[in-house]
Order: structure tokens, then sequence, then C-alpha cells
């Protein structure tokens, strides 16, 4: 036996290899196996040749989970071709059960329901039967209310559904004309119109007072924006937003 250092002192020519030893048993027969699963030299260094844990089951180890499942469209529906589940829950099912190792066995809830509180503080429903371990869990279009999640555990949401309430349209009537004027009441209806009133009749008045101050500066003097008119209509413009407004008074 020789070896070789080199300056540093370090063997030049060590190899080492790295095995992984388990226990099988195999047709009631015990095995202890030996595989290599990497190599190490100075030169090369680290070269993995295999899993570093053959024998290590990722999951549930091929189990049979018990899942309880009811039929509503597009989610959990029967092929009536060959009688096998089908749709968007079984699909993901059978994504998790291939990712995750395990088998399952569906098992419908009898009284058809996903679950409801009953007057007793039971449940009936896949949520009884999870809640009762008859299944490991459920699947479905399950809708999330603070009542189900007090008493079974939910996975994050995988997709949305709006509904809506249907109700009967009210016929049309002579009202619908003054839709317009129910967001106010009729005391403030009546304030503003007076003070609409109000305001248009002391400008008025003051245009009147002091004829050479003009509401709009670019309209020639002769013109008559100082009559009640013309004041109340700057005022109801300005109110509404909408149509010509006028500038703005002068400064004395």
């Amino acid at each position: 036996m020789s070896t070789a250092f080199d300056d540093d002192g370090f063997s030049s020519n060590t190899d080492y290899e790295m095995s992984n030893v388990f226990h099988l048993v195999q047709n009631g027969v015990d095995h202890v196996i030996e595989k290599g699963v990497a190599t190490w030299n100075r030169e090369s260094r680290l070269k993995v040749i295999g899993p570093l844990f053959p024998n290590k089951q990722i999951g549930f180890g091929g189990v049979t989970f018990k899942v309880g499942i009811f039929l509503v469209e597009p989610y959990t529906m029967i092929n009536e071709k060959n009688g096998n589940y089908i749709g968007l829950c079984i699909s993901i099912l059978e994504e998790l059960g291939t990712q995750l190792n395990f088998k399952y066995s569906l098992i419908r809830s009898p009284d058809r329901a996903s679950g409801t509180e009953q007057p007793d503080g039971s449940w009936n429903g896949l949520v009884g039967m999870t809640m009762r371990n008859e299944v490991n869990f459920s699947i479905g279009p399950f809708t999330m209310t603070k009542k189900r999640e007090d008493v079974v555990d939910f996975t994050m949401p995988y997709t949305d559904e709006k509904r809506g309430v249907l109700v009967k349209k009210e016929a049309s009537s002579s009202e619908d004309a003054f839709r317009i004027i129910r967001p106010f009441t009729v005391k403030l209806w009546t304030s503003l119109v007076a003070v609409i009133l109000l305001v248009g009749i002391v400008l008025a008045v003051i245009n009147k007072l002091k004829p050479d101050i003009i509401l709009n500066a670019h309209e020639p003097p002769d013109r008559d924006d100082h009559s009640l008119k013309e004041t109340l209509w700057l005022i109801i413009s300005h109110y509404m937003q909408q149509g010509k407004l006028f500038g703005t008074l002068k400064h004395t």
C-alpha cells in the first residue's frame, strides 16, 4: 500500500464513495441494501450519482383516504358512459393524490347536502360526516361561512362564484316622473328654492343700485344681466353646474 501527498500535506490520490444503507422487507425477507449515492476526490470534487434517500416516500405513503362528495355540476359529476366521477374537484383530488402519494375512496353524502346545522346543534351532509370522522375529508363547492369554520377547517379557496337574487320588477307608475326629487325631503327642497329666490333678489337689487357692476365683463355694457330673471338663472346654473355660467362680479 502506498500513498502520495501534495505540498500542503493532503493525500493526492484519495477517493471517497458515499453510500446509502437501508433496511428493506420484501416478501417477508429482511434485506440490508447498500447503494452508492455520491463520490468525491480532489480533482472532480463531489459528484452525485443517485438519490440521497431512495427509500424515502414523499407524502402520505400510499394510504387510502375516505373522501366525502356530493354531486354539483361542474365540480363533481358522474360520467354516464363508465360511471366514474369527473369534474373540477375530482381533477384536483387526482392531482393531489399523485403529488402527495395517497389513494382515495369516494363516499357520497346520504342526504345529498353539503352541511347544515340542525336545531339540536348537530350537522348533516358532508360537514357532519367530516365532524364524526366518517370521512377523512370532503371535496366540493362548499360555501365558507362563519358557522362552518367553527366546526371544520377549510383549504384556501380555489374559485369564486357570484350569485344573485331575482326579484319581481315593480310596475312603472306616474311616480317615476318625480324620481329625481326623491333624494331630498320636501322641507329641504323648499329651503333650496327659498335660498335661490332670496339670493337672486338680493343680487338683482344690488345690480340695480350699481348698474356699472356687470356680471360678465366681456359682454357689452347695455346687456340686461342685472335683471331678476338673469340673476335667478345665474344662481340656478351655478347650483345645477350646467348651462352657461356668467362671470363673477367686478371689484368695486
